[in-house]
């Protein structure tokens, strides 16, 4: 895994695999800077082996050399979030008709 700031592409395709980390850079800046603290989530760009999102209070974008490791980091954040995302909701749930709360 690299940091965003390490990440410098070479070949073919070296353009838009730098516009794309660019991109996520200055999206996940933009959050950060507005102040909004959203629901964890993990995006990918399978062209470029980046994930970005929100989790643990942190914005991240984590880039990979290799195609085997992307795809395994990639389901972990994904199972993980899911099940944060499932758990806050399940914790949250109001029955709109008695207007108390309860698992759902």
């Amino acid at each position: 895994m690299k940091s965003l700031a390490t990440m410098k592409y070479s070949g073919i395709g070296v353009d838009i695999s730098n516009l794309s980390v660019y991109f996520c850079g200055y999206l996940l800046g933009y959050l950060k800077g507005s102040k909004h603290i959203p629901k964890p989530f993990v995006k990918n760009s399978d062209s470029n082996f980046l994930l970005f999102g929100y989790y643990e209070d942190n914005y991240f974008i984590y880039g990979y050399d290799n195609h085997d490791e992307y795809e395994i980091e990639k389901s972990k954040l994904e199972e993980v979030i899911a099940a944060l995302n499932t758990t806050a909701k399940e914790l949250t749930y109001q029955d709109p008709i008695s207007s108390s709360t309860a698992t759902a």
